[in-house]
This record gives structure tokens, sequence and C-alpha cells, in this order.
């Protein structure tokens, strides 16, 4: 049960590490003062286009609504970053309070009751994740070298 405890937690870690770097890489290839002066471009040429054709207004109108939604994904990107970094980093302290717990109680039943909780506590970040995947698809694989693959993750029983 332990076992099965410590390999969900870290396969919750792997896939946070690997939503960190696709995220990671995806904001650093864009730039937002880029991004908000091509908005602002294309808001421009739509006002002076709206009355000469519309077939162009369609057109920069589409072009607007693309970028605005690059610049929605942006921000979504920067704060489900933050949370990413929130997670790791509270994984990490979980997994030094269960090694200083284990070594100063030395007891195995309050070992094991403490990762349970843990572990629940790890089922809400799985959500999240869960929640969030069509922002890490949207983002797309991360190249050069950066293909960690993930193993397959620990089936659930309904005794968990």
């Amino acid at each position: 049960m332990r076992g099965r405890s410590l390999n969900q937690m870290l396969w919750i870690f792997l896939r946070l590490l690997r939503s960190r770097e696709v995220i990671a890489d995806n904001i650093e290839n864009l730039d937002r003062r880029e991004l908000l002066a091509t908005i602002a471009k294309l808001e421009g040429q739509l006002d002076e286009a709206g009355s000469k054709s519309s077939a162009l207004a369609r057109s920069l109108s589409g072009t607007l609504e693309i970028n605005r939604k690059r610049m929605e994904n942006l921000d979504r990107a920067e704060e489900s970053l933050l949370v990413i970094d929130a997670e790791l980093q509270r994984i990490e302290q979980q997994v030094q309070l269960l090694r200083e717990e284990a070594a100063v109680s030395g007891n195995p039943d309050l070992l094991s009751s403490r990762l349970d909780a843990v572990t629940s506590t790890m089922d809400e970040t799985s959500r999240w994740m869960d929640a969030n995947s069509d922002l890490f698809s949207t983002l797309g694989p991360v190249e050069e070298g950066g293909g960690m693959e993930l193993p397959p993750a620990p089936q659930r029983t309904s005794e968990e």
C-alpha cells in the first residue's frame, strides 16, 4: 500500500515536471510585448478597413481574434506555471516531512496513515492537472531533447 502511494506521488511529480517543461518552453517562445503590439496594430487596421472591404475586415477580425486567444493562452500558461511550481515545492516538502516523521517516530502505522493523507491531497493536484490538460495539449510537445516519456499512470483500484 505504501509503495502504491509513493508511486502515485512520484507519478504526479513527474507529470508536473513535464507540464512545467512544456509551459516554460512555450512561454519562452512568446513575447508579450510583441503580441500586444500585434493586437494593437490589428485593431487599428480593422478600424481603417471597416468601411472599405468586408472581406478584409473579416480577415483582420479573424487574425485579431486568434491573437487575443494567444494572449489568453499566455496568461493561463503563466498562471499554471505558478501553480505547478507551488505544487512541486509542496510535494518536495511533504516528502521531507515524511522522512522526518519516519526517523522520529519509527512507527510504521503512523507513517502509513501520514502517507495516505499526503496521497489524498495529491488527488487534488491530479484533478487540477486533468482539468487543465486542454492547456497543456494546446501548447504542444517540447522539441529538442525535451521528450521525457512518462511511464503509464498507476492504476487505481476500488480500495484507493
